[in-house]
């Protein structure tokens, strides 16, 4: 297999340069191999290449006009471009600084980010193959696409929340792996890509003094108590949240105040009714299937287990703090790690465990998670996801999405 691989490479490379698609599905062969990540890791440069910025009010779009505006700026102006963001936030000035030095061009500035949250999520991906016992089934094939398109590989879109929650995960897994410290100050430097990862930090620490002893199935019932807290008019909790938050979150349009929420809200209940109950599909699924975990599986191992205390601890800080705008934004964290598990104890576990364990309607739920996360791929990818190549795309991309070519 090792000297298939490596003859496979040029190959690889080439028809990554011709066509990125099919170089992913092509390389899918090598799925254990080092090869199969960098595939997909300069897949994501390409995706962030020809990323559509043209709606009004997302993330990219946003960055696209200020990188824009950055690149003509004088250097004193540039000195002064980021001045309201927060001190411990590098990220964005380091990254216009260091892109802008090499192009003037926004679509470059999006493979930059796209190369680097690509690296992060590959490496989570490796982890959740390397779980990967005996050979692929049906249903584990579903259980990875399912986890690709939930943890979206397109959410780089977001650019810097998303890239630092992703980064978090990564090392946080990586510490569960390995036990060593380091990985969990790599999950902890997240804050200088995005000051919201000091909740997350904070209740790292907590976890890591808990010393693995909390009871997994106390966590579990005080994290599906805490998700129906939106149920209930909390304003004294709400109010008690606003207090006590860092002082930088007040500065902030997109945090506390309600017109963000009141944004939020409008342009949800104009979507498509499966977009709607998409959320509250995936929570209920989350809680049920954790049930499985807790109280019927126990097969999930001592580093899933521990990723599972984590992700229960954090999940009911993140529903809590979800009474305030923009709180939702931790459950990006809590969510994909729960899902994680789930998906490398079925991937880990033998033929029959998956049948005998999870009900055939998980098989519904898989393909109608799948099918949502693509059509979120349709929003912010054009037709050059599918049919162009990274060397076209250095010259002209379409900007318009797939979708907009469906309808």
């Amino acid at each position: 297999m090792y000297k298939s691989q490596e003859k496979s490479k040029p190959f690889l490379i080439l028809l990554f340069l011709l066509a990125p698609l099919l170089s992913v599905i092509v390389a899918a062969k090598f799925y254990r191999k080092k090869i199969f990540d960098q595939v997909v890791w300069l897949f994501f440069g390409f995706m962030g290449l020809i990323i559509v910025t043209t709606y009004t009010g997302s993330d990219v779009h946003r960055y696209h006009k200020w990188f824009e505006k950055y690149t003509v700026l004088d250097d004193y102006s540039k000195s002064i471009f980021f001045k309201d963001d927060v001190a411990i936030e590098i990220f964005r000035p380091a990254s216009f600084y260091i892109v802008s030095k090499c192009s003037s061009n926004p679509q470059i500035y999006f493979a930059f980010v796209a190369l680097l949250f690509g690296y992060f999520y590959v490496g989570i991906l490796r982890l959740l193959l390397n779980s990967l016992r005996g050979d692929f089934n049906l249903l584990k094939v579903l259980v990875v696409l399912n986890f690709v398109f939930l943890f979206n590989f397109v959410d780089f879109q977001f650019v810097r929340s998303t890239l630092a929650k992703t980064m978090f995960i990564y090392y946080y897994l990586l510490y569960c792996r390995d036990d060593k410290i380091k990985y969990l100050l790599g999950s902890s430097l997240s804050i200088l890509i995005h000051f919201m990862m000091v909740l997350p930090s904070f209740i790292l620490l907590i976890h890591y003094l808990l010393n693995k002893k909390s009871n997994i199935k106390l966590l579990y019932i005080f994290f599906v108590l805490s998700s129906f807290i939106l149920i209930f008019d909390f304003t004294s909790l709400k109010s008690l949240i606003e207090t006590y938050l860092p002082e930088d979150l007040e500065t902030k349009k997109g945090y506390l105040n309600e017109d963000y929420k009141e944004n939020v809200d409008s342009a949800f209940n104009s979507t498509n009714w499966y977009i709607k109950y998409y959320g509250e599909i995936s929570k209920y699924t989350l809680i049920y299937l954790s049930y499985l975990l807790v109280f019927k599986v126990k097969q999930c191992g001592n580093q899933l287990t521990n990723v599972l205390r984590f992700a229960f601890l954090f999940g009911i800080v993140a529903n809590i703090v979800s009474v305030v705008p923009s709180g939702h934004r931790f459950f990006g964290i809590a969510y994909p790690l729960i899902w994680f598990v789930v998906s490398g104890t079925i991937l880990g576990a033998a033929q029959k465990f998956p049948s005998a364990k999870f009900p055939r309607f998980i098989w519904i739920v898989f393909f109608f998670f799948i099918t949502i996360g693509l059509r979120f791929v349709f929003d912010v990818m054009p037709l050059e996801f599918f049919l162009g190549n990274p060397v076209l795309a250095f010259f002209e991309t379409s900007n318009v999405p797939l979708i907009d070519i469906i309808k």
